[in-house]
């Protein structure tokens, strides 16, 4: 078995995303299945580890994640709710520089895949039927994201709910941590942006009087 992965960033005049590129080879399928599983990053979707071990083919899964604007003052943002069911459900509207972004991504995509490919025709897993076939599927597919935002920082109360240390407006010792500060939602994973963030208000919080306490 042979698995490698690769890592490709790439941005607009205002929106940066970025393109996993995952290539697994194998001769046994049964036998290689749990460890492909085990090895291969971001794996999801329904039926990921089967496709990929396939006998016949290297098996190419791109995936491509674009930052998304915040607009969070706008009404008809787009916004994250955890739904009756306990399930977290994202309603995503772009904008015109959204959209830039996603076309230049997809765009991203097909030229990273006729690099790989070179002179050979690839072939395209359907899901639908079961098979690969010669039709490229749409790239707009269900998609995980990154949610953040909702108490997104700022300067102002007027446009934001935080400072830039996750300070509630309007309060003394009320802070908050995690992606709900982010002002955007970027295309990258926001965990060690998140610890980062979190580092510095302790940093901060260490350096404050006893008064600013009370």
């Amino acid at each position: 078995m042979r698995l490698a992965a690769l890592y490709i960033d790439g941005e607009t005049s205002r929106r940066e995303f970025h393109v996993h590129v995952s290539a697994v080879a194998t001769a046994d399928a049964s036998r290689d299945l749990a460890r492909i599983y085990h090895l291969m990053p971001d794996m999801f979707g329904e039926g990921t580890p089967q496709r990929v071990a396939d006998d016949e083919h290297v098996v190419l899964v791109l995936h491509g994640l674009c930052e998304i604007a915040g607009h969070g003052t706008d009404a008809e943002a787009s916004h994250i709710i955890v739904d009756e069911h306990g399930a977290t459900v994202g309603t995503f509207r772009l904008d015109d520089l959204d959209r830039e972004g996603w076309d230049s991504m997809d765009a991203a995509v097909d030229v990273v895949l006729g690099h790989i490919a070179g002179n050979n025709a690839a072939e395209y897993w359907s899901h639908e039927s079961s098979c690969w076939t010669n039709d490229a599927p749409s790239k707009r597919m269900p998609f995980a994201f990154h949610e953040t935002g909702t108490l997104w920082m700022g300067d102002s109360e007027l446009d934001s709910v935080t400072d830039a240390y996750g300070r509630v407006h309007a309060t003394l010792n009320l802070f908050v941590l995690g992606g709900a500060t982010f002002p955007t939602r970027g295309s990258w994973n926001p965990f060690r942006t998140m610890v980062a963030l979190a580092i510095r208000l302790a940093d901060h919080l260490s350096h404050r009087s006893v008064e600013d306490h009370a």
